[in-house]
Formats: C-alpha cells, sequence, structure tokens
C-alpha cells in the first residue's frame, strides 16, 4: 500500500521562529507543503490601519487586531449588502 503522509503542526510566537524553521527545512532533503497562518498585526491589509510602500509612516496608537477585526466585520456586511445590489461597481474595493 501507500505510505502514510506525516502531519506536522510547528506553532511559534513569532515569525523570525517560523523563519528559522523554513531555513531549517530547506537544509533537508525534505520538501513538505507548508501553510503559514499570519496575525493581523503582520497581515492587515486595510490602508488605513496598516499603510503600505516606501516610506509609509506606521499608524500610531492604534491597536491593529481590534481595529482590523471590526474593519473586517464591517466590510463584510457592506460586501454581501453591496453585492444585492444591481449593477454596483466594484464589491471587493476595500479602501
Amino acid at each position: 500500500g501507500s505510505a502514510k503522509k506525516v502531519k506536522i503542526i510547528y506553532c511559534s510566537r513569532t515569525h523570525s521562529q517560523v523563519a528559522q524553521m523554513v531555513a531549517s527545512l530547506k537544509s533537508t532533503p525534505y520538501r513538505p507543503r507548508m501553510a503559514i497562518l499570519g496575525s493581523r498585526e503582520r497581515l492587515c491589509i486595510h490602508k488605513s490601519i496598516k499603510p503600505r510602500g516606501e516610506g509609509a509612516e506606521p499608524v500610531t496608537g492604534v491597536n491593529v487586531n481590534n481595529e482590523c477585526r471590526l474593519r473586517v466585520r464591517n466590510t463584510e456586511k457592506s460586501r454581501k449588502k453591496n453585492l444585492s445590489t444591481p449593477n454596483y461597481p466594484n464589491p471587493y474595493n476595500d479602501d
């Protein structure tokens, strides 16, 4: 029969620890499939909360986790409403 697939779940507190683990795996002959999940603090895409681009000034005094969660919740409600509106231009424009 076929060999059993091994599933490894690696949890870390920091992204640098994940990067070290990925680098260690790359130095072995193994090439497992990986999915890396990150926090809103690192991956929030809302420009008003997490400015992007060269020279972008970070927003201060903002709890990124809470603000991003709130924006996602509001965006989803708005998107569902807009999707049900005929001829709405682009329901996926979040910014």
